[in-house]
């Protein structure tokens, strides 16, 4: 398995309804593709965005969300995944970091 940090920055965010776009830096190495997680509660990520199914390229755009939800994402390759990357969190409810 390989290691690497995927420095997660919001670059989007309008309100209603607030669609939150990710972007992040490409780690060194074989990369096959990302995965987006997310939950409403620090370090605990309750859904995979798209249930595991890839997320090409480096950048991604939420589903309508509400409240405050906390954001990291892996990369992996057919050696295993990455640790997450840092956190982020984002408040749907006054379209702003929080």
């Amino acid at each position: 398995m390989f290691v690497h940090d995927l420095g997660v920055n919001i670059i989007t965010g309008a309100p209603p309804p607030v669609l939150l776009t990710l972007v992040w830096t490409t780690p060194v190495g074989p990369v096959d593709g990302y995965r987006m997680y997310h939950g409403t509660s620090p370090g605990t990520y309750l859904q995979s965005a798209g249930n595991g199914i890839p997320v090409q390229g480096n950048i991604w755009t939420s589903s309508v969300l509400t409240g405050v939800n906390y954001f990291a994402n892996t990369a992996y390759n057919s050696t295993g995944e990455s640790a997450k990357s840092n956190e982020i969190c984002y408040n749907f409810t006054t379209a702003a970091a929080c």
